[in-house]
C-alpha cells in the first residue's frame, strides 16, 4: 500500500515534552513531503498558532492543509477554507451568561485566529493565546455584536482548582448543544459539537486520498 498522506496532531503527539520539533522529526517529514506525501497537522490550535511548525516543516500555498480548531476549520496554507463549524451571537450571550453567574472570565476565538475579550478585563490566559498566536485582541460584548456575527469557540479561563469545581457545572449548562472540552487545566472550551477532525478531514478529502 502506497502512503499518500499523513495527518497528524501536534501537542503530546509530534511535539517532544519542551513542545518543539526534534531536528530529527523535521528531516523525517520533509523527506516524505519531497516524495510526494501530504503532511497535514491536524490541532486544537488555530493555524496562527502553528505557523512557525508549519515554517520549519516547509509547508505553505494553496496546495497545502491543515485541518485547525479540532476539524472546526479545514483550509488551505493559502487561507482557502472548506469547512466552518461555528457558533453565533446567541451563544455568545448563553456563554456570557454562564460566565457572569459563575464570576469566570472567558474569550473567544474567531476562524482567523484572533482573540475576543468581552470587556477590558482580559484574562492572562487570553493574553498568552494572543501572544502564541500571534495576534491582537479585540474588545467586543454580546450586546456589541452583529446579528450575523460568527465565532469557532468560547473559551473560560481559570487556574485549574477553578475550572476543576466549575466543569460539571459547565457541562451540565451546555448540554448536548455545545461541544465543551477541558483542552488544558485553564481552559474549559465551549464548540459546536458537529466538528471532529476526521469531520474536518473528509471536507477538504481529495481524491487520492
Amino acid at each position: 500500500m502506497t502512503i499518500k498522506l499523513i495527518a497528524t496532531d501536534i501537542d503530546d503527539t509530534l511535539l517532544n515534552s519542551k513542545r518543539q520539533l526534534t531536528a530529527h522529526t523535521v528531516t523525517v517529514l520533509k523527506q516524505a513531503h519531497d516524495q510526494g506525501i501530504k503532511v497535514v497537522l491536524c490541532t486544537g490550535r488555530p493555524v496562527q498558532a502553528v505557523q512557525p511548525l508549519l515554517d520549519q516543516l516547509g509547508l505553505s500555498g494553496p496546495n497545502e492543509y491543515a485541518i485547525t480548531f479540532n476539524g472546526a476549520v479545514t483550509l488551505s496554507l493559502a487561507g482557502e477554507q472548506f469547512s466552518n463549524f461555528d457558533l453565533g451571537r446567541a451563544d455568545f450571550a448563553a456563554l456570557d451568561q454562564f460566565a457572569h453567574a459563575h464570576q469566570l472570565k472567558y474569550n473567544l476565538r474567531d476562524a482567523k485566529g484572533a482573540v475576543i475579550s468581552p470587556n477590558d478585563n482580559i484574562s492572562f490566559y487570553a493574553v498568552r493565546q494572543a501572544y502564541d498566536s500571534r495576534v491582537g485582541i479585540t474588545r467586543l460584548s454580546p450586546a456589541q455584536a452583529p446579528a450575523d456575527y460568527r465565532y469557532v469557540k468560547g473559551m473560560l479561563t481559570a487556574p485549574k482548582a477553578v475550572l476543576d469545581a466549575i466543569e460539571p457545572s459547565a457541562r451540565e449548562a451546555f448540554g448536548d448543544a455545545y461541544y465543551v472540552v477541558r483542552s488544558t487545566p485553564f481552559f474549559l472550551e465551549v464548540m459546536n459539537p458537529k466538528p471532529t477532525r476526521a469531520k474536518g478531514f473528509r471536507r477538504w478529502r481529495p481524491s487520492w486520498a
